[in-house]
């Protein structure tokens, strides 16, 4: 029990001893009083439930009044007060001049002052100031912890292990397939009792599985079953091994013959050649043609329906000036070529050609000029053959 409590309790009884003699020693003072003042009268006024008491004499009259005292019709006495709240209520201090207060254990408190504070093992100290109470060294034990009490942040870093995986509280580690946990004191043993030695496996690998002897791709493992369709893209394609585009096209490029154009595969050869075939060839010959002099002379001419030529033109040219003269022939469809010629006497003749190829849209008639001072011209011969276009 708190020993103020006791101090208090204490003094509560012995307030009320102190009253009860005192009140009976009122009594008998009264009762002496009346005997010896029986001759004379009494006189006073008291109030219901207060306890009385003589309060002296007025004249021959002995005088009774109210006492500090007052016991209510529910048996609570009050000092001090009229209306007591409790079994025994005092207003006022209380006091005990001999022996102390002695408490229903039979142990008997003299001084209000204390000069140490009982305690058991989980303090230390008096409780006094040079000795103040504190909770002793190891005083904290289990059963003075609560459930629940110690969380995370009570917990010093590096002391315990706080969670596992990421999971806390009751743990368990769960043997999973081809795994044993085996206790034994404090040690879990783990282990794989049926891990392999060894893997088997087709030609395609090659090693045992095992650290000495790691699996990996066989040389010349990857065939053509066990690669996949569009596995290979050009970023997998080392530089100069294949034709990775055409024209700047790729994938599936084919080769079409066009117009006058033939495509022969042998092998692995593609041939490509020119054909005429199915086309038309337009020729005029020319017989002799004197002087040809300013403004010059048509020396053949041949008209073609409309479409694509080919045109070639030859002619043979002689001098029959004493000096060298220069001769000019140009075809219709634009190409021009000259020569020079000896002067007459020597050999003063030539051969000249022109080529040319044009597309007409309606019917045309192809011509050839030629122009020359006191110059002849024989033998000119003009072809002209269709074809599908020209590029």
């Amino acid at each position: 029990m708190n020993r103020i409590l006791k101090l208090f309790i204490i003094t509560f009884v012995a307030f009320l001893l102190t009253t009860v003699v005192d009140t009976h020693a009122q009594t008998t003072r009264k009762n002496k009083v009346r005997q010896e003042a029986s001759a004379g009268p009494v006189g006073g006024s008291g109030t219901s439930g207060q306890i009385g008491k003589w309060q002296g004499f007025d004249g021959p009259t002995s005088i009774i009044g109210d006492s500090v005292i007052t016991e209510d019709k529910f048996g609570r006495i009050g000092v001090g007060t009229t209306t007591p709240t409790s079994p025994f209520t005092v207003k006022g201090m209380i006091e005990t001049t001999l022996g102390g207060y002695k408490f229903p254990d039979g142990t008997v408190q003299s001084t209000a002052g204390l000069s140490f504070v009982n305690h058991d093992g989980s303090l230390a100290g008096l409780g006094t100031g040079p000795s103040p109470l504190g909770i002793a060294a190891g005083g904290v034990n289990t059963i003075h912890l609560a459930d629940g009490s110690v969380t995370a942040p009570k917990i010093a870093s590096a002391t315990v292990v706080r969670s596992f995986n990421g999971l806390f509280d009751n743990v368990s580690l769960a043997a999973g397939s081809n795994i044993t946990i085996t206790p034994s004191g404090n040690t879990l043993t783990i282990a794989a009792p049926n891990s392999l030695t060894a893997v088997s496996h087709d030609p395609t690998l090659t090693g045992a599985g095992s650290s000495s002897s790691p699996l990996g791709v066989a040389n010349g493992g990857i065939g053509n079953i066990q690669l996949a369709n569009n596995a290979v893209t050009l970023s997998k394609i080392a530089p100069d091994q294949v034709v990775t585009s055409l024209n700047n096209l790729n994938d599936n490029v084919t080769l079409a013959a066009g117009s006058n154009i033939t495509i022969t595969p042998s092998g692995n050869t593609l041939t490509i050649a020119g054909s005429f075939a199915g086309t038309q060839s337009f020729t005029a010959r020319g017989g002799p043609v004197g002087f040809i002099s300013d403004p010059g002379k048509v020396v053949v001419s041949k008209t073609v329906p409309a479409g694509s030529y080919v045109i070639n033109f030859t002619v043979s040219l002689f001098n029959i000036d004493t000096d060298n003269q220069r001769t000019v022939c140009t075809l219709s469809t634009g190409d021009s070529a000259g020569i020079t010629l000896p002067p007459l006497g020597t050999a003063n003749g030539g051969s000249l050609a022109l080529q040319d190829t044009a597309t007409f849209a309606a019917e045309t008639t192809i011509s050839v000029t030629c122009v020359g001072f006191k110059g002849t011209v024989d033998r000119s011969v003009l072809t002209a053959v269709k074809v599908g276009s020209i590029q």
